[in-house]
């Protein structure tokens, strides 16, 4: 029987570079002033350097219009894959 290998987890950075960021053609320096973030943290989130937080999901809602479970139950189910 053959084993299955198992993709790593992707950081939950990464997944918003790519379903929303990139989609969108929002740069990263557009997104922090957006959100009112300095522009080294969202890019410690973006490399997989920090999670995403309460606060910065809330921050993220707003912006994409999106309920904050979204971008919480992407980080959660990170951490739990990890």
């Amino acid at each position: 029987m053959e084993k299955q290998l198992k993709m790593p987890p992707v950081h939950p950075g990464k997944t918003l570079q790519r379903q929303f960021f990139q989609p969108l053609q929002i740069t990263r320096e557009e997104l922090a002033s957006d959100l009112h973030l300095p522009l080294y943290q969202l890019e410690d989130l973006i490399e997989g350097r920090s999670p995403i937080t309460t606060e910065i999901a809330y921050r993220l809602s707003c912006y994409f219009q999106i309920e904050p479970e979204v971008f919480l139950n992407l980080q959660q189910h990170y951490d739990l894959e990890v």
